[in-house]
């Protein structure tokens, strides 16, 4: 079945402006309709083995998914529609499978791959832990991450047999769910990991409706003190679910029982985990969750917030991921908030059959793509022409594989055939493209006209040799396909015909229709020929209704906003070559390690260096677009040798005025520079640098870009992604920058993070983002996203950082958003000044307590002061007996103030993303309350509210003490080294004070006792006044200072 995909855009407005479409670079066409998920694409990687019996497990896992999705979500969903592609490398015997028509394998929602290697037995399963950067099931192998010399330890990151990739964090749609072979057909494991069929249900969640797990994950606690048990408990939901504790013996490697705390942590021993019991006496009358361990016989739900069922109620309390991210939230309640659900859509329908519905097709073994290119007469406008010529030359000389079949149109108002079908497989076939691209514009143009006539070529095989390749147009006698109107203006081109299906049309244009034509009108001719449609926009954002084409039909929309410093038209198509791929373990290639574009001045110059890492360099070439006069270029290697247009690798276009070096061989690793000087007036310079695996089977370190839309109210706010990985491992220690190119062509840099803090759900998980809220102007917004850093090659898992490891640098595309305004709406008052509030706070760690002083050190990343950015201006800190007192902000809140601060100030936050240690002291008697309950928030200079962090749980005296090891040490440094410069102005008065106080009585002992006993009095009389009424402004221990602010010293 035809499928559609949507795109890679994201295209939203301001308070006064009109919301369209969100998307992601990993594009989904998946609806839930009438109760029914349809457009489900799986995709068996080509590393499983030819396995017919394979199919039909996945038919039946779905078909019992279905069943157990359905009953989970209270009847108001199934799977209805999957199609499932196999790999082109299987035989398809009888004809069992059907081609692939728009299916990649780069598209699906769901990927079948082969289990890690060795694959753990049974015995080895650890439950609870997995990789952090991913949600999956709790079950992982240890694989090996690769890190940046900066970033110290190389972490273990597992590989889990399912897995989810989902960045965007609470409610957002994931990227795909991945999942191994062994999860399917290994009944062993199901004791441990669960049913097939229930891993695919807990996985679906994540993916489609953003929610975590709600089991303890590696890297994050495994413990925390209840409150409604007045106990450690092992995280978990609900609280119902009984389990043991256990660990693995570091010597022996046995398994054994954790029996006592840590008497140094007050914590269990590191290792411990908390294991539930999947079936017995222990597991009756549980429910839920479905997010926490579905190998639990009973678990058939999802956690909601009914309070008056145990066996379903959310367990607000514990440290789960969910609760981090979600604010605590069930995951029912963010389920049936999502826009599946919301506003009473797709409603309890009882008595549906629950059976899907399946295709299966074959993938491709070659892709055919036709390239349709604007000539109309406003191409002319601001060298539109020369950048279109320029980005398609570069794409089909350096990029396309030689086993894709290239065609090639033209198209004003009327559509001419430049070239027919060919696999270009040599040089010369290349060169003869280039060759053939149009050199003037004129006329209107017709879009409409442009995509069924390229419809119509992608039916045409290789012409029969007496058929002339160029200058010819397709009638409508040319194919047989009827569902395909005639061309009009045309002439016919004898051909043999084929069907169109699992062709790729790419339109390049500045993105308007001018003949007056309908391009809806196209949308039942493509989707009926199962063609799939991208364009490639210059000068602007594209027209909804070609947005609309793309989605629809499988293709996307990329958008270059034709500015001098904008290289998006070039990246796009090289983004095309990655998510095109028809074979999954195929390394991408070339891969972009450099792209820019400046404007320049006479003598003005581009230069700088980049590194080519020991993973490439094949096929390596440096590229120079100009638009007058040829720049001078010179590039050195790390040995010193020189390029420039003197040497024979040095090759110059006129027609298409680009200039190229091409590196003979394998290009050197190492640091290479470069100079290209503007040698004539203003214009604009653009300079490539592409290199391809020197190893068909290495793994180089790549890189992806995505937008993700954070909401669609003021202030709009986008997330910015990148994922560095390296084979299946998060590459992590990089530096990542965004470079977003504004509508008046300024620039802005935007430092992407992967710390765990703000827009980064997850810390060394590869995953690198940012939110970008300076979306204040109309118009087109592109993003482009570069990689730097030394990666360690080495094999061992603890080998030392090697300072020769090579320099690795990437650049790629991560899309665009639209401002649109919208006329009919007006700015209130409400909408001025600053309107954006810190970001929330999702790492919020209790790292000390002690009941003898009634004290709590907190730790949490800092806010910033407008989202992620600079610094806030204060922090708010609650605390309350539950999380559910928190939630429902009861009258038991209590807002902490600074006379309750030991060390920190509130009124002195950090910049974001740095650590904060706070050390608070319980403003009420032990002997009253126990259990506490803490958030904390943080507000701006114009008062603007962050969101309340996650919650984190103390119980005082009901347990011991606790020590995280992990931030303790940190936390002393940091009290030690920042008393005096963080605590606020009062404080260090009267620290300096006694201080001086201590000092001066030593010495004056030692000289006169007379002075000691005046100066003490003196001293006390001055700044430490008895309290003998209390007052609102006194607290219990009968001191205040100056009558301003209570001091409280740290024991």
């Amino acid at each position: 079945m035809a499928k559609a995909r949507a795109l890679v855009t994201a295209t939203f407005c301001l308070a006064l402006f009109v919301s369209a479409s969100e998307g992601l670079s990993r594009p989904s066409s998946i609806v839930l309709e009438n109760n029914e998920f349809k457009h489900i694409l799986v995709a068996i990687n080509d590393n499983v083995a030819d396995d017919p019996t394979l199919v039909q497990t996945i038919k039946d896992t779905f078909t019992k998914a279905s069943a157990f999705l359905y009953a989970a979500t209270n009847q108001r969903a199934v799977f209805r529609d999957v199609t499932i592609l196999v790999p082109s490398t299987w035989s398809n015997n009888n004809n069992a499978y059907a081609k692939a028509t728009s299916q990649v394998f780069n598209d699906a929602d769901i990927i079948i791959t082969a289990p890690a290697s060795p694959p753990p037995s049974p015995d080895d399963v650890h439950i609870g832990k997995r990789s952090s950067g991913v949600q999956g099931s709790p079950y992982f192998h240890k694989r090996r991450s690769t890190r940046s010399s900066d970033s110290g330890q190389s972490p273990f990151v597992h590989r889990q047999p399912a897995m989810t990739k989902a960045y965007a964090g609470c409610g957002h749609q994931g990227i795909r769910i991945i999942l191994g072979t062994d999860v399917l057909t290994d009944r062993r494991l199901a004791g441990s990991l669960g049913p097939p069929e229930k891993i695919l249900v807990h996985e679906w969640a994540h993916f489609r409706w953003g929610v975590f797990d709600e089991y303890a994950l590696e890297a994050e606690p495994q413990f925390y003190f209840s409150p409604s048990t007045g106990d450690l408990e092992g995280v978990r939901c609900t609280e119902l679910i009984k389990g043991i504790l256990t660990r693995t013996d570091p010597a022996t490697g046995k398994r054994e029982y954790c029996r006592a705390l840590d008497p140094n942590t007050g914590l269990w021993p590191v290792g411990c985990h908390f294991m539930p019991y999947p079936a017995g006496p222990y597991v009756a009358g549980l429910e839920a969750s479905i997010m926490d361990h579905v190998n639990i016989k009973p678990i058939s739900k999802f956690c909601n917030d009914n309070s008056s069922n145990n066996a379903t109620k959310h367990n607000y309390d514990a440290p789960s991921r969910h609760n981090r991210l979600c604010a605590h939230r069930s995951t029912w309640d963010v389920i049936s908030s999502s826009q599946d659900f919301s506003n009473e859509a797709n409603p309890t329908r009882s008595g549906m059959d629950t059976a899907p519905i399946f295709d299966v097709v074959q993938a491709g073994t070659s892709r055919r793509l036709v390239l349709a290119l604007d000539t109309s007469q406003s191409m002319g406008d601001d060298e539109k022409l020369t950048r279109m010529k320029q980005a398609v030359a570069t794409f089909i000389q350096e990029g396309v594989a030689p086993a894709t079949e290239v065609g090639l149109t033209t198209f004003s108002d009327d559509s001419q055939v430049k070239r027919a079908l060919q696999a270009l497989n040599t040089t010369h076939d290349r060169q003869s493209f280039a060759d053939d691209l149009p050199d003037t514009e004129s006329g209107a143009t017709d879009i409409t006209l442009a995509l069924t006539s390229a419809a119509k070529l992608l039916q045409i095989s290789k012409p029969t040799p007496e058929t002339p390749e160029a200058k010819t147009t397709i009638s409508s006698s040319s194919s047989t396909n009827s569902s395909l109107p005639p061309s009009r203006h045309s002439r016919e081109l004898p051909t043999r015909s084929r069907h169109a299906s699992g062709g790729h049309v790419v339109v390049v244009t500045d993105g308007r229709e001018t003949s007056g034509t309908k391009l809806t009108s196209a949308l039942p001719v493509l989707r009926s020929a199962s063609v799939a449609v991208s364009f490639v926009v210059l000068g602007g954002p594209p027209q909804p209704e070609l947005e609309h084409l793309a989605y629809n039909t499988g293709g996307r929309v990329y958008c270059d906003s034709n500015l001098h410093s904008s290289t998006a038209a070039t990246d796009a198509f090289f983004t095309m070559l990655q998510s095109s791929s028809t074979t999954p373990s195929a390394t991408p290639t070339p891969i972009q390690i450099l792209s820019q574009a400046e404007g320049l001045s006479q003598h003005g110059s581009l230069d700088g260096y980049f590194s080519i890492d020991e993973d490439l360099g094949s096929k390596t070439a440096f590229l120079v677009a100009y638009d007058v006069m040829v720049p001078e270029v010179s590039v050195r290697s790390p040995s010193g040798r020189v390029y420039s247009h003197i040497y024979p690798e040095y090759s110059l276009d006129h027609r298409l005025q680009m200039a190229k070096i091409a590196i003979p061989g394998t290009a050197e690793s190492g640091r290479w520079w470069y100079k290209i000087t503007n040698p004539a007036g203003y214009q604009r310079i653009s300079f490539l640098v592409i290199s391809s695996p020197v190893r068909t089977t290495s793994h180089p370190v790549l890189m992806s870009g995505t937008l993700i839309q954070k909401k669609q109210t003021l202030p709009l706010t986008m997330h910015i992604f990148a994922e560095v990985t390296r084979g299946d491992n998060p590459v992590i220690g990089m530096r990542v920058t965004a470079l977003v190119t504004m509508p008046d062509g300024s620039l802005e840099n935007v430092a992407l993070m992967d710390n765990g803090a703000g827009a980064d759900i997850v810390e060394n998980d590869g995953v690198y983002s940012r939110y970008f809220s300076k979306l204040s102007d109309p118009g087109l917004y592109t993003v482009r996203v570069a990689a730097t850093g030394h990666v360690d090659h080495k094999a061992a898992d603890t080998a030392p950082i090697d300072p020769r490891d090579v320099f690795v640098q990437r650049s790629v595309s991560a899309g665009y958003v639209v401002i649109t305004p919208n006329n009919k709406t007006k700015p209130s008052p409400a909408h001025a000044g600053d309107r954006e509030a810190p970001v929330r706070i999702s790492d919020l760690r209790v790292v000390k307590t002690s009941s003898k002083n009634r004290t709590v050190m907190l730790s949490w990343r800092a806010s910033g002061d407008d989202t992620d950015r600079d610094t806030a201006s204060h922090y708010e800190v609650y605390m309350a007996p539950s999380a559910y007192d928190l939630l429902k902000r009861t009258r038991h809140v209590i807002s902490l103030t600074q006379s309750d601060v030991i060390h920190g100030s509130l009124t002195s936050p950090k910049p974001f993303g740095a650590r904060e240690f706070y050390m608070v002291r319980i403003p009420v008697p032990l002997a009253s309350r126990h259990s506490f309950v803490f958030t904390v928030l943080a507000v701006d200079d114009a008062g603007n509210k962050g969101e309340h962090s996650n919650y984190v749980t103390v119980g005082l005296g009901k347990v011991p003490d606790v020590t995280d090891a992990k931030y303790w040490q940190d936390g002393q440094q940091m009290q030690a080294a920042t008393t005096e410069l963080d605590a606020p102005k009062d404080q260090r008065v009267f620290i300096a004070g006694v201080l001086g106080f201590t000092t001066g009585l030593l010495l004056f002992v030692i000289i006169v006792t007379v002075v000691v006993a005046f100066v003490c009095k003196k001293n006390k009389d001055d700044d430490l006044l008895p309290v003998t009424t209390p007052t609102a402004e006194t607290h219990k221990n009968g001191y205040r200072q100056n009558g301003k602010r209570e001091i409280f010293a740290m024991t």
